[in-house]
């Protein structure tokens, strides 16, 4: 009888601990899903790129449900991992729209989990851990871009979930997540060698099958661009072009001013986070101050998890930087900052409890400090969400007006280059041309007008930060201001951000100065 009462007391035991378990879970999810859910539904898309994944992945849906897609048709400016997975449930629910965001959105919710599964790896301490968590979960600007069509938080996700397997030394799985990750951004083909020296190391042995795994992204991209164009080498040119001509039409970016390193750095802390950056470093400097003067192989093994996750820190900052001041990355944006905020809070995490464990007394200091910091970069972070809703508000403004445009007369066409105004606006994208379209012949000012009237455009859409062929060859529409051939007929400006956009009309014989006024929108 005491045998069974003993057994029945366990059960109740462990069934409390799962409940317990559950209720931890649910919590978590619960905390960080519920901005980034929501964000889907009230927050825009915070950059204008989202739109363009946006038309992909509708151009894929559209050929999955018509039954004609084939391998072919996955080759693009970008990998295309998201696009297709969006494309692929959008097929089954519809709304490509909040499909997209919304699996940003799972994928941002991820990350916040695995950033605390990892951190209890490095820390062991469950309380250092949430308080990582919480950081992430709360973050403005990682829950901006979780609710963003774009695959900065998704490859976030799929490069955080390799890591973590990996630290559990589950390498088939860690290497599912690290191709996919490889199908999504260049970058993470470094997994190649990565992951099976981590396993090497760890295991003194390489798995054949995790390195067949992690290194199918690369030849089957290359064959994908191969059966697309002919060229197996199409993505890597198009890059190159598109750097080249930004470049061109941006010469301030070709050299490595003041001005301009200031205002890259200032993005890139701004998500990065001081503190997770300075961090990062203070880890390397405790595990090279635990490494000296002792067994190397065995400090190495012991410390394993720390040194690989810094590793992959540091890797994907080199190859960031190492693409910014060869020109390959002409310009640095904020949410490139995201991935390094994750990867470097469970080290940062690590780090606080080293130093406070060796220096008891600076750890309310720290602590503070830390705070402090993460509160100073909120303040721009909100700001920045601040201004992606003002400008959303002033791109849907003019998508409105050329709707309706659109709506008296189907057949006009528009020379548009923002793609998120193209999107918005609900047009069919045939009726839209930009540079890309235009013949070289017609690359003149006293040519491109007669080119616009036979391509049936009406109506140029410019923003103030806008390099089109028009600007080029007439400078002042990029200003607001219209000429002998562009009549100003609509602006609308975003206060917040400085985003200004004109609507020009080509002047015909029933078009004039003075034939009409342009409406304006603050």
């Amino acid at each position: 009888m005491k045998t069974l009462s003993v057994l029945s007391e366990n059960s109740q035991v462990s069934q409390t601990a799962i409940s317990q378990s559950a209720l931890f879970w649910a919590g978590l999810i619960l905390f960080s899903a519920a901005p980034r859910i929501l964000g889907v539904f009230f927050l825009p898309n915070a950059f204008g790129d989202a739109y363009s994944y946006l038309q992909e992945i509708e151009a894929l849906r559209a050929k999955m449900a018509d039954g004609v897609f084939s391998l072919k048709d996955l080759h693009g400016f970008w990998l295309p991992m998201y696009q297709f997975v969006c494309a692929v449930v959008s097929l089954v629910f519809g709304h490509s729209f909040y499909v997209s965001k919304l699996v940003s959105a799972i994928c941002g919710i991820g990350v916040c989990l695995i950033v605390y599964q990892i951190s209890l790896i490095l820390t062991a301490s469950r309380q250092i851990s949430l308080a990582a968590f919480a950081l992430v979960a709360s973050n403005p600007l990682h829950i901006l871009y979780s609710a963003t069509a774009m695959t900065d938080i998704p490859h976030g996700f799929l490069l955080m979930s390799s890591l973590y397997f990996a630290l559990l030394s589950r390498w088939k799985t860690a290497a599912v997540f690290a191709a996919a990750a490889g199908f999504m951004r260049v970058e993470s083909w470094a997994l190649i060698v990565l992951l099976p020296a981590f396993q090497f190391v760890r295991s003194r042995k390489i798995s054949w099958i995790v390195c067949g795994i992690v290194a199918i992204s690369p030849p089957l991209w290359i064959y994908i661009c191969w059966k697309a164009t002919g060229n197996p080498m199409a993505y890597f040119e198009a890059r190159n072009r598109y750097v080249v001509e930004f470049i061109a039409a941006n010469p301030d970016v070709a050299t490595f001013s003041s001005s301009r390193l200031s205002l890259d750095g200032e993005r890139f802390l701004t998500s990065t986070n001081l503190a997770v950056l300075v961090g990062a470093f203070a880890a390397v400097a405790l595990i090279l101050k635990r490494l000296v003067g002792r067994n190397f192989v065995s400090a190495c093994l012991n410390l394993l998890p720390q040194i690989a996750v810094c590793v992959v820190f540091f890797y994907n900052l080199g190859f960031l930087l190492l693409a910014y001041f060869t020109n390959n990355q002409p310009s640095i944006w904020t949410r490139y900052g995201l991935l390094f905020f994750v990867l470097g809070m469970p080290v940062l995490a690590w780090a606080f409890q080293e130093i406070s464990r060796q220096r008891p007394l600076w750890k309310p200091v720290l602590s503070v400090a830390i705070i402090a910091v993460f509160a100073w970069h909120t303040i721009p972070q909100i700001r920045e969400i601040r201004g992606c809703l003002d400008e959303e508000n002033t791109r849907q403004e003019i998508a409105d007006y050329l709707k309706s445009i659109h709506r008296s007369n189907p057949e006009v066409s528009f020379f548009c280059e923002d793609g998120s105004l193209r999107y918005l606006s609900g047009i069919p994208m045939k009726s839209f041309k930009d540079s890309f379209t235009v013949p070289a012949d017609s690359n003149d000012a006293s040519k491109f007008p007669d080119y616009l009237r036979e391509a049936k455009v009406e109506y140029f859409i410019c923003t103030r930060w806008e390099y089109s062929t028009p600007v080029k060859l007439f400078p002042e529409l990029g200003k607001g201001k219209g000429n002998g051939v562009f009549q100003l007929v609509m602006q609308s400006s975003a206060g917040h951000s400085g985003l200004e956009v004109w609507v020009y009309r080509l002047k015909t014989a029933s078009v004039r100065d003075g034939d009409s006024q342009p409406s304006r929108t603050e």
